[in-house]
């Protein structure tokens, strides 16, 4: 009986651990476009940017 109180809780547990991937998505979606940078180019020349830091 207490390994299946056990398992039970551990399922419980996990599955309460980590959102749904609906609600994942939605949170994920809440962030697109919270930032800014201040760098106009930033997603076009981000290769550049970062060169330019690893260099300093």
């Amino acid at each position: 009986m207490s390994d299946l109180v056990r398992e039970s809780v551990t399922r419980f547990l996990a599955r309460d651990a980590a959102p749904a991937r609906e609600e994942r998505v939605r949170l994920a979606e809440e962030m697109l476009g919270a930032f800014d940078s201040g760098i106009p180019d930033l997603a076009e020349d981000h290769d550049r940017y970062l060169a330019e830091d690893f260099d300093d």
